[in-house]
């Protein structure tokens, strides 16, 4: 299945859980969660983890810090075909969680993005029903979005290419033909392009 989905989650934080938690009840659709790759690529300031389910779940997880607060996205994969990118703030500062709920919305509707995450699918959808949540206080969100592949040589290249605030080549990626390609573009591109945040504790990666 080649369509791409793009929906967003909300989960109020009012709850008081911690994200990681918020995580694992996302997942909790398979019996059980192994994780069969773990690498750190700088001293916990960047990191990816590869996981599997007992149900065919596959997920990626890239962790890195802004502004001394941890943020994280994570793509799951089904059947390697398709994938839910999750972004989730590890901290309950406001103007932060703000930004980032701005920063979607506003990713989600743009020509930019419609053009870009749309080029090599047959459907695009944006579900947004952000009048029910007058507050941006939730502690998680996500993108529904197609990829598959292994993820460590495309991170480190993303990663790269996020360094060097290389928009372009970003931009192919995220119009490539091939999924893998697609997911690492569009996020990569969202970090550099729509976050507004510096990442500093990414070089030399």
């Amino acid at each position: 299945m080649k369509w791409l989905i793009i929906s967003l989650l909300f989960i109020n934080a009012s709850t008081n859980l911690p994200e990681t938690d918020a995580m694992k009840g996302f997942l909790k659709k398979a019996k059980s969660f192994n994780e069969i790759e773990k690498k750190t690529l700088k001293a916990q300031q960047f990191a990816v983890s590869k996981g599997e389910t007992d149900f065919g779940y596959k997920h990626w997880v890239y962790t890195f810090t802004i502004n001394n607060s941890h943020f994280e996205v994570i793509a799951i994969g089904i059947n390697d075909s398709v994938q839910m990118m999750i972004a989730v703030s590890r901290s309950y500062d406001s103007k932060l969680k703000k930004s980032i709920y701005d920063t979607v919305v506003n990713y989600v509707n743009s020509s930019f993005g419609k053009r870009y995450l749309s080029k090599h699918n047959k459907l695009y959808r944006s579900s947004l029903s952000i009048k029910s949540f007058t507050r941006p206080s939730f502690s998680m969100f996500g993108i529904g979005c197609g990829g598959a592949g292994s993820p460590t040589a495309s991170t480190i290249e993303m990663t790269k290419l996020v360094n060097q605030q290389n928009e372009k080549q970003l931009i192919l990626l995220a119009s490539s033909v091939h999924a893998n390609d697609r997911i690492h573009g569009t996020v990569g591109l969202y970090m550099i392009k729509k976050t507004g945040f510096q990442y500093p504790n990414m070089q030399n990666i």
